[in-house]
């Protein structure tokens, strides 16, 4: 399975390109701060730091080093942050209370570390206007990852957009070895979510108003579908059948449920219409069973 096309530029990261997105030599340093007993920061770091973080920086550990530096053009702030496993990198605009900036990330955090034998670098861009999680020309967050410390090329973990429609979120991740891709995307103003596991498609949810509708694949090529209620988790659906397993050899087993209740045999299965022959018996049976149903049914049959 290849890459979506509009993903495919981003799907790499070279660590070197951090420079071109920070823009460190358009600003001028303008305050500093090292977490200590003895100092406290300043106003306008403290104004910056809540904004960002949700509070002052006195919980920061002595390795942790804040640097706040002004555009030397524009009406610009760039709040900085170091410590020996990451650097951050936040613009506010001049009232240092809004996430703002134009055409690049207003949000980058760089993360190295290592647990046990485990060593991941991650990157993570965020983009930001007025504040808000904005970009009218790409993807809103970019999140990769690699587990070499020594190598500078990361590869694409996770992207969302914020598009009403296309795709909107898009998730590469390893687990026991096992490669899996997740995409959500929304097409004529309706969600939809694809799941891969080896490029291979294993799942298929469309999300409606009242219910999602799930399409399984097992590696024996046969594909299960459910229709189930968005405020119950049950299976259910009223003008067809809830469950459909087909394989390619062209067998289909087909199940019908209300609300969870499988239908039993002696009630009707309704599937893309009623035979003429039906009863008031059958619809009243029918209505015992279920009284939406039974009301759907009957309306159904005074219109054929």
């Amino acid at each position: 399975m290849k890459l979506h096309k509009s993903i495919r530029k981003y799907a790499k990261f070279n660590v070197n390109q951090l420079d071109e997105f920070i823009e460190l030599d358009s600003f001028d340093l303008i305050e500093f701060y090292m977490h200590d007993t003895k100092s406290q920061s300043s106003e306008l770091i403290d104004k910056a730091y809540i904004t960002v973080f949700g509070h002052k920086p006195t919980t920061l550990s002595k390795t942790n080093e804040i640097y706040l530096y002004k555009h030397k053009i524009d009406e610009l702030y760039l709040l900085a942050g170091k410590s020996p496993t990451s650097s951050t990198y936040f613009y506010l605009k001049s009232d240092l209370k809004t996430l703002h900036r134009n055409g690049k990330p207003a949000s980058i955090v760089k993360r190295k570390y290592t647990i046990g034998n485990l060593a991941e670098q991650n990157i993570f861009l965020t983009y930001y206007q007025d504040g808000k999680i904005i970009n009218k020309y790409g993807p809103v967050c970019l999140d990769y990852e690699n587990h070499d410390l020594n190598e500078n090329i990361l590869c694409l973990r996770r992207i969302e957009y914020n598009k009403r429609n296309g795709i909107i979120y898009y998730h590469v991740f390893t687990e026991d070895s096992k490669l899996a891709i997740e995409i959500i995307f929304r097409k004529k103003n309706r969600s939809y979510m694809l799941k891969y596991n080896y490029f291979k498609l294993m799942r298929v949810e469309a999300f409606f108003e009242k219910y999602k509708l799930i399409r399984e694949y097992d590696y024996c090529n046969i594909s299960t579908t459910s229709y189930v209620d968005n405020s119950s988790y049950y299976l259910h659906r009223i003008n067809g059948p809830a469950k459909i397993m087909t394989s390619q050899d062209y067998f289909s087993i087909k199940e019908w449920y209300i609300n969870g209740k499988m239908i039993p045999d002696d009630i009707i299965h309704y599937e893309k219409g009623l035979e003429k022959n039906i009863t008031k018996t059958d619809i009243l049976r029918a209505m015992m069973f279920d009284r939406v149903y039974g009301e759907f049914l009957k309306e159904k049959h005074e219109t054929t």
